[in-house]
């Protein structure tokens, strides 16, 4: 995260923050996964990826209530994010204490916008109160998990441009209809990945940890996800954000989690 602007935020909630904390329950259900996860892309029939985006439709629905009440405007293209950066509406987004940003939204510059661009993506940027509320997701994280992990945020802002292209991509769980607009485009949402981690040795050298990188074991992520979804099950009851567990049990399984923009 660009720490000159954000190492001093807090987290301001609907509810008393004080009572979160993060840590470990051994009596929490642990799903055992295949040693080799299936894919969306690869694995799912059409009936079950509809399924999928019903439930996820469904699951997003606060957020839409939400942002319907908050006056707040969606972002049409990536210059209208930018724009937003230079106005100071939007920070940048892309590591921190417990949690690091994929290569892809580490290193965005303005020409990643362009989507015949190697590295086409969407930009590393949140509204204040959600660069915030990761910062202290990911704290209590670590706090819990120990420091040689970090989690690892796939997703941040999105223009609808953006949004639209990857609505058209096969398997792609977002929405086209103007009745379901994503909280990514009002830069109110990041993506955590559900099923890999950014892992820190003793020299201070990180690796990633995730299937697609040989020696991947599910069986490693039971913890470090129970963790996270107790942390997003209580901020979510003060009505601080929103959490979907999408794709669960697949190489794509990430937990979306949206901030409450009425809480700011």
């Amino acid at each position: 995260m660009n720490n000159a602007k954000t190492q001093h935020l807090t987290l301001t909630t609907c509810g008393s923050f004080k009572s979160v904390m993060a840590f470990t329950d051994t009596q929490e259900r642990v799903v055992v996964a295949p040693k080799v996860l299936p894919s969306v892309y690869t694995d799912f029939t059409d009936v079950e990826f509809e399924a999928e985006l019903d439930f996820v439709r469904s699951a997003t629905a606060i957020e839409r209530s939400w942002i319907s009440g908050s006056g707040l405007n969606p972002y049409e293209e990536d210059s209208d994010v930018l724009e937003a950066v230079s106005s100071g509406e939007l920070v940048r987004v892309s590591n921190g204490i417990g949690f690091v940003a994929i290569d892809r939204l580490a290193m965005w510059n303005p020409t990643h916008s362009d989507p015949g661009h190697e590295f086409f993506y969407s930009p590393p940027y949140l509204r204040e109160i959600a660069a915030r509320g990761v910062m202290k997701i990911s704290e209590l994280w670590q706090q819990s998990i120990g420091p040689d992990k970090m989690l690892s945020i796939t997703s941040l802002a999105r223009s609808q441009t953006y949004q639209d292209n990857l609505s058209k991509r096969q398997r792609k769980l977002t929405f086209r209809n103007d009745n379901f607009t994503s909280s990514h485009v009002y830069g109110l949402a990041a993506d955590f990945d559900g099923c890999g981690l950014k892992l820190i040795d003793d020299k201070g050298v990180t690796s990633s940890f995730n299937p697609r990188n040989p020696g991947y074991d599910p069986d490693l992520m039971a913890e470090p996800r129970i963790v996270l979804r107790q942390i997003l099950r209580s901020m979510k009851g003060q009505d601080v954000l929103n959490y979907v567990e999408e794709l669960s049990g697949t190489q794509e399984h990430c937990f979306h989690v949206a901030f409450n923009p009425n809480c700011d």
